[in-house]
Formats: C-alpha cells, structure tokens, sequence
C-alpha cells in the first residue's frame, strides 16, 4: 500500500475531468487516484459507499465519473480500473513497480478490465507485449 501517490498538475486541464462537471464526480476521481487502496495498475477493488462518504457525493456523481473514459468500471467484482494508471506520457516504472502491475494482472486475470488494461498499453511496455499470467 503507497503512501505517497504523484498527481499531475496537468489534471486540471484535462478535458476529460473537466467535462465531469460537477465537484462530487471530480473528488471521486481524485479520492480512485489517491486513496490507501489504490494500486499501481490502478485495478483494485473499491467500496462506492466508502466513496461516497469519504468525498461526500453521491450515486449521481458516481453515474457521471463511471460514463467517463477517465475509468473503468464492474459493478458486480466493484472494481475499478484508472485508466491513465499506467500511462506511458508519465508512467515511468522501476522493476518493482513492474511486479506489482503483474501481480494486479496475475490477480483478476482473465477479468475484462484487466485484459483491456494489457489490451490499450501492450504496445508501450515489453512487459506487457506478451503477457500471460
């Protein structure tokens, strides 16, 4: 579990977030990309109540930020995937962090979210050209 996660400050001009609209879906997104639970692939399980309570929003927020291509959601597993998580402009992993993005892999494989997370960036990354758990 991170301490520490980076956020970049292009964030606030990224069309993508500012067309969420309101501060509640915003703050959901920041609370995905922040939080203790968070990995390094960005698949991870996630509580929408724990969510709601933490950012104070609400269903509706959530309705806005899951329609968005800033994430990925399964309502049924409640998993989350960000999908900038391992995005080449500004992922820069060292081997561990390699480890862990496997290991996210290795654990929710073959779910459709973590075959579209190797499916959109098996072109950026060795590890992921012919990945297989």
């Amino acid at each position: 579990m991170a301490k520490f996660r980076r956020v970049l400050t292009s964030l606030w001009e990224n069309e993508d977030y500012l067309s969420l609209g309101s501060a509640g879906a915003k703050l959901q997104f920041v609370y995905l990309v922040t939080n203790p639970s968070r990995t390094e692939s960005g698949l991870y399980r996630v509580s929408k109540s724990t969510m709601y309570a933490l950012t104070n929003s609400t269903w509706r927020d959530f309705q806005k930020l899951s329609r968005s291509p800033l994430i990925e959601w399964d309502d049924s597993k409640g998993l989350v995937w960000i999908v900038s998580a391992v995005n080449p402009t500004y992922f820069r992993p060292n081997p561990n962090i390699w480890i862990s993005v496997k290991n996210d892999l290795r654990q929710w494989w073959p779910h459709p979210l973590a075959l579209a997370l190797v499916e959109k960036y098996r072109h950026h990354y060795v590890e992921l050209m012919e990945y297989k758990p």
